[in-house]
Formats: C-alpha cells, sequence, structure tokens
C-alpha cells in the first residue's frame, strides 16, 4: 500500500508542502522498517526493493536520531537480505561477487555506527574499543 501511494518516492517533486513531505517520509520509513524486519524474520525477500526508493530520511532533531538510525539499519539490512540471501538464476552463485559486497555493506554498517553519538553507542558491542 505505502508503495502504491508514491510513499517510497521523493514528495519534493510535487506540489507538497514541507510538513505533507515529512509526514510522507515519516510514514514510509516506519512502514519500511516493519516491512524488513518481518521480511528477514520470515526469510523472505522485502517487498519494496531498496534501490526503488528515492524518499530521503526525515528531519534529523534530538528525538529521530534513534529512529533515524534504525531506519537505515533497516534499509542496509534490506540490502542484505536482496543481495547476499536472494537467490539470483541468472548468475548463479558468485562467491567473489558476495564477498565484494560483503565488504561494501560492512564498511557501511561500520560507518553508521562511529557516526552515531555516543550517547547512544552501548559498551558491550564490537565496535567497542577497550
Amino acid at each position: 500500500m505505502a508503495t502504491e501511494l508514491g510513499l517510497h518516492r521523493d514528495g519534493r517533486r510535487w506540489n507538497l508542502t514541507e510538513e505533507q513531505i515529512e509526514r510522507r517520509s515519516r510514514v514510509f520509513w516506519v512502514t519500511y522498517v516493519m516491512e524488513v524486519t518481518v521480511a528477514f524474520n520470515y526469510g523472505r525477500p522485502p517487498s519494496i526493493a531498496y534501490y526503488a526508493i528515492d524518499v530521503p530520511f526525515p528531519r534529523e532533531t534530538p528525538q529521530t536520531v534513534m529512529p533515524i538510525y534504525t531506519m537505515r539499519q533497516r534499509l542496509l539490512q534490506g540490502r542484505v537480505i536482496e543481495e547476499l540471501y536472494s537467490f539470483k538464476p541468472n548468475f548463479g552463485p558468485n562467491l567473489n561477487r558476495s564477498a565484494t559486497v560483503l565488504v561494501e555493506l560492512q564498511a557501511e554498517l561500520d560507518a553508521l555506527h562511529f557516526a552515531l553519538p555516543e550517547l547512544y553507542k552501548r559498551a558491550n558491542t564490537p565496535y567497542c574499543e577497550e
């Protein structure tokens, strides 16, 4: 339904107010977070392909730092599901490509983590320096 409403598309190209654009963005990304979580839990690909999304994340405020982090995390998770776990009959198993994608996605996940304010970083993660 979110894609039928065009929520996955950048609303700035239409004659919408900033408030409408922000609301559409928030609704889409919350929907996407739930979609990817359910898809992952059931071992299925997401119904919304990450490459079809061009709506920006909501405005960042002190109250939206963690929700936006979760949105970015789920976007990466959707890419992991699609690029590493999905069967691609035309390509067959390509371990070199998978290894390259894995390294790229890990680098993006690391960058995402390191961009978090210190307040939100947990002390018992592999990213912690002791």
